[in-house]
């Protein structure tokens, strides 16, 4: 199950929202793929082609999942709401 979620959060071709579902789920599994995570729901979030309420979620995992990038990622949740 592992291999076949990392291939589908790092696979462009599936939609923004699929990725992001799959990262989520691989942090679920395996706490020690955060980083991977991370950097997939960095990916959609900063994607100006996703639609913009899948970025704001995506923008919300990579808050709290980073520490590093929780406040670029909380920026870009107030810039996506108008705020």
């Amino acid at each position: 199950m592992i291999p076949e979620l990392s291939a589908i959060a790092d696979d462009a071709g599936f939609g923004p929202l699929v990725r992001l579902k799959a990262a989520q789920r691989l942090l679920w599994l395996r706490r020690d793929l955060r980083s991977r995570a991370v950097l997939v729901a960095h990916e959609v979030a900063f994607d100006e082609k996703t639609p913009r309420h899948v970025r704001v979620i995506a923008a919300g995992c990579v808050a709290e999942w980073s520490d590093e990038c929780r406040e670029e990622a909380r920026a870009l949740i107030l810039k996506l709401r108008g705020r």
